[in-house]
């Protein structure tokens, strides 16, 4: 297998616009982080890290943040 640096592009494109949907989100509901964090059960600093398109969601988080903001996300799996 070889390295491909465009799909490493790829995942930093796609972390960067999850974020600013995290962003949109929050701001249209004007909840603080804090606010979130708390009704989540997130910690601030993951929460900070997601929305700054910092790192990767695991499905715990991804499942927490769906339900709260009762958002659809939809994955293509392509081969």
């Amino acid at each position: 297998m070889t390295y491909d640096p465009s799909f490493a592009r790829k995942q930093r494109l796609l972390r960067k616009k999850f974020g600013a949907v995290l962003v949109g989100l929050r701001m249209s509901r004007k909840l603080t982080e804090q606010q979130v964090a708390a009704a989540t059960g997130l910690p601030l600093r993951i929460l900070r890290r997601l929305e700054n398109g910092c790192g990767n969601a695991s499905w715990g988080e991804l499942l927490s943040l769906t339900d709260f903001y009762d958002a659809h996300f939809e994955f293509k799996l392509t081969t």
